[in-house]
């Protein structure tokens, strides 16, 4: 059986019907492209605010006064920064800042027990 001529198909229900599939396809396809764009940029957004919040928090951390912040609460934030860059941010920028400040942090207690051990040798520098 011959093939009808183009010019009977393309003006046929059956043309118009594929049209339309076709059309639909492009449609969903140009969606789901434009949704994981969106979900995309989401995210990014969502990474760069968490960012800019570890940031902010040890920059308040490292610039507060001593008598605002104690050192043992100083620690324990930066601990807490630490962990939150190595579990949730995985920022090896991050988690050096958090290690040097918290090096700087030991350093500076070790300096104080000695200090409090020369002025009451007979506690050990415990009060």
């Amino acid at each position: 059986m011959p093939l009808p001529p183009l010019d009977d198909f393309l003006t046929s229900a059956g043309a118009g019907g594929l049209g339309a599939v076709i059309a639909g396809v492009g449609v969903v396809t140009a969606t789901m492209i434009g949704n994981r764009a969106r979900k995309s940029e989401g995210l990014a957004e969502v990474r760069h605010n968490a960012l800019e919040r570890w940031w902010s928090r040890f920059t308040w951390v490292v610039e507060a006064k001593q008598d605002d912040l104690p050192l043992h609460l100083r620690t324990t934030i930066v601990g807490q920064l630490l962990l939150q860059a190595q579990t949730e941010l995985m920022s090896s920028e991050l988690e050096a800042a958090a290690l040097a400040y918290s090096s700087h942090l030991r350093s500076t207690l070790r300096s104080q027990q000695v200090a409090s051990a020369l002025v009451d040798p007979g506690t050990g520098g415990v009060s």
